[in-house]
């Protein structure tokens, strides 16, 4: 399985739209806590989460061709159930995935992302699992994260 956890991007982008604390440097830790990387942890990567990762070899032509097709793959099941402030009238569910004028009910899967990933869901409705479930039995954040991160120069602007 190819792991990928979005372009960090995306993430700023959902905070600055509103969604509070849902920046990439808040998210990190959730994506950490996932991860069990063979190569062992850092600040970017778990070492003890459920899904075991590894720094993959892609030396192979087809890999290059395969991850450029499955990143420009239009499918993007997400978005119906807008995270944001309760003042957005876009918005269905606050920042902690309550929906907005309902008691007891929330949303914890990809419906939530305010706006269409640049990558590959698998990553980042992981992590919006983690953290809504962290929200549904009341523990505090996780400690934000100041890893660096890099973000290629083709998806500054978006996928394409």
């Amino acid at each position: 399985m190819v792991y990928i956890r979005g372009n960090p991007l995306d993430f700023e982008r959902w905070q600055d739209e509103g969604a509070g604390r849902w920046g990439y440097a808040n998210v990190l830790p959730f994506s950490r806590r996932a991860e069990a990387r063979d190569e062992g942890g850092d600040a970017y990567h778990g070492d003890s989460g459920p899904l075991h990762t590894r720094h993959g070899n892609l030396t192979n032509p087809m890999h290059a061709a395969w991850t450029k097709a499955a990143a420009e793959a239009g499918y993007h099941p997400c978005g119906t159930c807008r995270i944001g402030r309760t003042d957005d009238p876009l918005a269905v569910v606050d920042s902690e995935l309550k929906v907005i004028g309902l008691a007891a009910l929330r949303v914890v899967d990809s419906s939530v992302m305010p706006s269409v990933t640049t990558g590959n869901l698998n990553a980042p409705t992981i992590m919006i699992g983690e953290k809504g479930a962290d929200h549904i039995m009341g523990k505090p954040l996780l400690a934000t994260a100041n890893a660096e991160y890099h973000i290629a120069d083709s998806l500054r602007e978006g996928q394409r």
